[in-house]
């Protein structure tokens, strides 16, 4: 369930945030799904089909959850992109993507991106919507995967909450 721990942000710390997601890339998201039903006795997965990103692109998504843990899995309908890294050019992949971190109030949200200025990183992605939600992907310099950091609306906490098991 997605609540609200009120865990104090950090300055100058991009971990001190609430974790809620383990997300992954895959070239085939039918397989990488049950590769995680039947392995890690996650699911059931919610699958949404043809999301549009804020750039255009198209990427199909499962979630899931484990506990207290989001499973993300996506595949990008695009060759090439930020949600192929990781990925070779193997008939099936499947590699980690990003950790999720939520911040659930604009100070916190703020002291975020002052962080991350700070600290010269990378933002490879960001977004918003209409109905409030904000969300960012930073590259952390020596790391191999993103960290998404993840602004919720009302709108976004209950659709997560209905995906529950």
């Amino acid at each position: 369930m997605i609540v609200d721990l009120k865990i104090p942000a950090v300055r100058g710390s991009l971990l001190s945030y609430q974790q809620f997601q383990m997300a992954y890339v895959t070239t085939d998201l039918e397989r990488a799904v049950a590769q995680f039903e039947k392995g890690a006795g996650a699911g059931p997965f919610h699958v949404i089909r043809d999301f549009r990103l804020p750039d255009g692109g198209l990427i199909d998504v499962a979630m899931a959850w484990a506990g207290n843990t989001n499973i993300e899995i996506i595949q990008s309908h695009e060759a090439g992109g930020f949600y192929r890294r990781g990925l070779g050019s193997d008939e099936f992949g499947l590699a980690f993507h990003h950790a999720g971190y939520l911040v659930f109030d604009r100070a916190g949200w703020e002291l975020l991106m002052e962080t991350v200025a700070a600290g010269g990183c990378p933002v490879p992605a960001s977004g918003s919507n209409s109905d409030g939600l904000e969300w960012v992907y930073i590259d952390v310099p020596g790391v191999d995967h993103c960290l998404e950091y993840v602004r919720p609306s009302q709108a976004w906490i209950s659709l997560m909450n209905s995906m529950r098991n």
